[in-house]
Formats: structure tokens, sequence, C-alpha cells
């Protein structure tokens, strides 16, 4: 592998995480929540915060983020991706992913941006009626970025 402008020392060091909610999340009628993910499957780096469900940018590059939302009672979900907490991106499914009040919903996104170090990105949520962020079973939530170069 060759890579020129120190491109090869940026994915050889990583920047990667993938975090997952650790419990249920309740999102409140037509609010944007910042989406708690209080746990990580890898951090390489360290530069997802569990306690703020931030990730900061250590290496100005271009990014790669995927993330999906599974949510019930309600069947309608909106995604947002924040930077420095303004909206940077909007995601917002064609329809729902079951038609049901009662059977968790879902979303799933995915962008590559370019960033700048020190930029904080994290994932926001909004409902138009009140419901709440699933994590089991074989429906999970996630949020994952990685540098790209």
């Amino acid at each position: 592998f060759q890579a020129e402008d120190g491109i090869r020392d940026k994915l050889v060091t990583g920047v990667q995480t993938c975090a997952l909610p650790i419990c249920e999340q309740a999102i409140g009628s037509n609010s944007y929540d910042t989406v708690a993910f209080g746990a990580t499957v890898y951090n390489v780096g360290n530069h997802f915060n569990t306690s703020t469900s931030i990730f900061t940018v250590p290496v100005t590059g271009l990014y790669q983020f995927n993330f999906g939302l599974y949510i019930y009672p309600v069947i309608y979900i909106e995604m947002h991706l924040y930077v420095n907490n303004s909206q940077y991106q909007r995601f917002q499914p064609a329809s729902n992913s079951g038609g049901s009040e009662t059977n968790p919903n879902g979303a799933r996104a995915s962008t590559s941006v370019i960033l700048a170090a020190g930029d904080a990105v994290k994932l926001v949520a909004w409902v138009p009626d009140a419901g709440g962020i699933w994590n089991g079973g074989p429906y999970s939530s996630y949020f994952q970025g990685y540098l790209v170069g």
C-alpha cells in the first residue's frame, strides 16, 4: 500500500468508532433530541465520548458516517447529523419500515463529510409524536464513523 501526503499514516493509526445505546431513550413529541449512545463496540483513538454522544474529529479529512435508529411506538423518524451544534444534513426515510405502531420501525442512512480537526459530530432525532429509541433483539440502533482519508 502506497499513499502520498501522509494518508497511509492516518489510515494505519485508525480513527474509527461504533457506538450503541445502552438503554431505551424517550424522545419528546416534536422535539430535537441528541441520541444517547452510551456504549461502544469499538472506539479506536477514543474520539467518541459516551457521556456526551459526540465524536470529536482528531484530524482534518473525509469521514464516513453510518447510522440507524429503531423507534416505537411511532412510525416516522428524522435523523439529523449535527456538526458543531448546527444541522449539517437531514435524513428522512421515504416511509416507515413496518407500518405498525407497536413494532419497532426504523431508518438508516450514511454520508461522507469533510471535517476539520476539533469538529464535534452528533446524531439528533426528531419524531412527530413522543416515542422511544429502541435497542434490543434483532433491532439495533447504531452510530458508526471513520476516517476515509
